[in-house]
């Protein structure tokens, strides 16, 4: 799954660590394939939690019957 950039450097900066943001716009592409960069995120200190979709497993695609 792909993200917008700006997406991780608004949830860095509302946190206040604005120098890992200032990494992210740096570092990191645009959009994110949040797979493929997982490693990155890491160290940026993202939480599956704190991204639309990466914590959701196959179970919670579908929509309620």
């Amino acid at each position: 799954m792909e993200i917008p950039r700006q997406h991780i450097i608004e949830i860095l900066n509302n946190r206040g660590d604005h120098e890992q943001a200032q990494k992210a716009q740096a570092e990191l592409p645009d959009p994110v394939d949040l797979e493929q960069h997982e490693d990155d995120l890491r160290r940026l200190r993202i939480s599956h939690e704190e991204l639309p979709g990466w914590a959701r497993g196959p179970a919670d695609e579908g929509g309620e019957s």
